[in-house]
């Protein structure tokens, strides 16, 4: 075990912990959307309290992150950066929880004519957050390297692989506006507010994991 390693395991593995209950957040953004365009609105509903459960475990551990977290030199990065690593992180988890209000607060059924590009954003930004939590998930092998070298090399990689996707999920989310408002005289002003509000949600997952992204690139090119 590296020097690196032995004083500061702690709070690394409380980052960890506080992916695990932001993932349980993100693992069900697409079965809740799935159940909105199956206009199973129970389902949707009981998707989003799941997500409201974990997003509050969520904020516990950030808390107790933020309580215990280190002032001594003994940290391998700088406080200040790994406390925006928290609060970037932090915030995918309130896109999933955000997302599950705008899909209960009203019934808005996803139509039929927009599915596909629902879910093709919906795609977009889930493969977004499934690359940052491979940086995330790899920060033992960074600890290990002390942030530098080609390990660090290939992260940084990955974080610029995730601005890629977060561009081509902005793409998509103006081609879906688009469509949506070419259904402006078929559908209620109200319903294309709202699903045009989904959809910024949806694409909000990835905004946020190129967030994340870029403040661990930050730490690394430092």
């Amino acid at each position: 075990m590296s020097i690196l390693r032995l004083f500061a395991s702690s709070p690394f593995e409380s980052l960890q912990e506080l992916l695990e209950k932001i993932d349980v957040c993100v693992s069900h953004i697409k079965p809740m959307v799935t159940a909105n365009i199956e206009a199973d609105f129970d389902e949707v509903k009981n998707h989003f309290r799941l997500i409201t459960k974990a997003e509050h475990e969520a904020d516990v551990v950030k808390g107790q992150i933020r309580g215990k977290l280190p002032r001594t030199l003994f940290l391998p990065i700088d406080r200040w950066h790994f406390l925006e690593i928290i609060a970037s992180a932090d915030k995918i988890a309130d896109a999933a929880e955000d997302l599950g209000y705008l899909l209960t607060v009203r019934h808005t059924h996803i139509p039929e004519t927009l599915t596909p590009e629902f879910v093709n954003l919906m795609e977009k930004s889930l493969a977004s957050y499934a690359l940052v939590k491979e940086v995330v998930d790899g920060f033992g092998m960074l600890v290990d390297a002390g942030f530098a070298g080609p390990i660090a090399e290939e992260f940084v990689q990955k974080t610029v692989r995730i601005d890629h996707l977060e561009w081509e999920t902005d793409k998509q989310m103006y081609k879906l506006t688009q469509h949506l408002f070419e259904l402006e005289n078929q559908i209620s002003v109200i319903d294309i507010i709202m699903l045009r509000d989904i959809a910024r949600e949806i694409a909000r997952l990835a905004d946020a994991s190129e967030s994340l992204g870029k403040k661990i690139r930050r730490v690394l090119a430092n």
